[in-house]
């Protein structure tokens, strides 16, 4: 799909099948409390029944005014606005522009993918820092 030293802007299409598990196997798709965790709609149930929660680790989202902060191999959260969060990416430094350099394994291949985002686009592009 891409060679392997390219270096691949970060966005919906680009992340579609990177990984979505950490290293304890769990998956995570939305914030709550500041943390990540995972929630599913009920099914077959009564809809008055409250879902489990699986909380997962504390969680800040990157901006513009906190991207300094990020520190090498921070683990970050990619929400593409999909059923899952994408991650956690690996963050590697910041190039000239400024843009962030975030690296990441494929979903289903032994293969890793740097990925670029310019810091610009956090506003619109969710990103979070695991604490």
């Amino acid at each position: 799909m891409f060679k392997k030293s390219a270096v691949i802007n970060l966005n919906k299409f680009t992340t579609k099948n990177v990984s979505i598990f950490d290293k304890n196997g769990n998956e995570y798709n939305t914030i709550k409390n500041n943390k990540l965790c995972y929630r599913r709609a009920p099914r077959n149930q009564e809809q008055h029944m409250d879902t489990k929660i699986l909380y997962g680790p504390k969680v800040e989202r990157v901006t513009e005014k906190n991207f300094k902060d990020l520190k090498k191999n921070n683990k970050l959260f990619y929400d593409r606005d999909s059923v899952v969060f994408r991650g956690p990416f690996t963050f590697q430094h910041i190039n000239r522009g400024p843009e962030l350099i975030l690296k990441i394994k494929d979903l289903g291949y032994p293969q890793e993918y740097t990925f670029s985002l310019p810091v610009k686009k956090l506003k619109s592009e969710k990103l979070y820092k695991i604490l």
